[in-house]
């Protein structure tokens, strides 16, 4: 029996926090593992995030306050995501991770968030030179964390596929409609490529929904026709089902160098082909041609999304290989990997 301690940033309503860790809890559990899980942040930090209120500087000193408890009391084997305590210089961290076997998990480069820090702008550095093992979700954190820290393993972001396979009879939205999940954080993207579905509507009759939060159709893109929903596991597959093409922007910086693709994961795994930047990770997971198209100028977002709209076909295979290749990013797929890495990093030496 291995007990081991979870130290996630936010609370399973987090996307980072519920697919790289709440995910594989109850398959944890069954492999003769005790698991501890501890969330830095609460779900009312969250919701006052994505509502961009005020929060409560008594309640983060709160969670500090727990979770340097936590980490006192917890077992010798952690799992870490990011740090265990975000904003406090690595000198710090490391009295509370003495004595103590780690694993970093990281599905972004958010080396990025303290470049500007004095204080903190080398504490992942650090962190990853002394951890026992570290696990990545894409190419670029394998290739700037296998530099600090030998034992490193690639699992990228994944869907339990059991989840989109339930129930095939939801229908589509009456009007082509695209579709982008994320974060009001993640917004920016969209708005940074507002130009282009501006464009688009002047010559496509479509739709473009968000999946975050309703209170960004505050920040909605002018003359675009636009629907906002609060995400929820209970209404995100229904929701992508219905729709006809998933889109991923991002902008040609670091921090998106090195995110995830887990969005085209889950438009493959909803069947939509996927239209997306042709930046980072997105090269890797979406097949160009394929299952989607890799887009570089506003021209090929423009043309790419028209020519799935027109031509049935073309959209038709795409959907069906975006469904095969969702396997190859399936819970049933990586569990085994993930449960191996943890057994042999913290087995007794």
């Amino acid at each position: 029996m291995i007990d081991i301690t979870i130290l996630t940033k936010y609370s399973s309503r987090g996307a980072s926090s519920r697919y790289r860790y709440f995910l594989y809890i109850n398959d944890l559990l069954k492999e003769d593992t005790n698991i501890e899980i501890d969330s830095f942040l609460d779900t009312s930090y969250l919701h006052k995030l994505y509502a961009k209120q005020k929060k409560s500087k008594f309640k983060i000193l709160i969670s500090y306050m727990k979770r340097m408890l936590v980490l006192v009391n917890s077992s010798k084997n952690l799992i870490i995501e990011y740090e265990a305590l975000p904003y406090l210089p690595y000198f710090i961290e490391k009295l509370f991770l003495k004595n103590k076997k780690y694993i970093l998990n990281f599905d972004d480069n958010i080396w990025e968030n303290y470049s500007n820090e004095k204080m903190l702008k080398n504490k992942f550095d650090a962190l990853v030179k002394h951890a026992n093992g570290v696990i990545v979700a894409n190419s670029f954190l394998e290739k700037k964390v296998s530099i600090l820290n030998g034992n490193i393993i690639k699992i990228p972001t994944v869907i339990k596929l059991g989840s989109y396979q339930k129930d095939d009879r939801v229908s589509r939205f009456d009007k082509f409609t695209l579709v982008w999940i994320g974060t009001p954080a993640t917004y920016k993207y969209i708005k940074s490529h507002a130009h282009i579905f501006k464009r688009l509507s002047e010559i496509l009759d479509y739709k473009l929904v968000i999946i975050a939060a309703i209170s960004l159709r505050e920040d909605a893109i002018t003359d675009v026709d636009m629907e906002f929903y609060d995400w929820s596991s209970k209404i995100e597959i229904e929701l992508l089902k219905k729709a006809h093409v998933g889109i991923m922007p991002l902008d040609r910086d670091l921090f998106s160098q090195g995110k995830s693709s887990f969005k085209i994961i889950q438009y493959m795994a909803a069947g939509l082909p996927t239209v997306a930047s042709c930046i980072g990770e997105n090269s890797n997971v979406l097949q160009n041609n394929k299952t989607g198209f890799l887009v570089n100028s506003d021209d090929d977002w423009i043309n790419s999304i028209v020519k799935l709209q027109k031509e049935k076909i073309l959209y038709e295979s795409f959907s069906k290989q975006s469904i095969e290749h969702a396997r190859e990013y399936s819970m049933e797929k990586y569990f085994t990997q993930f449960n191996s890495f943890i057994q042999k990093t913290f087995e007794e030496k």
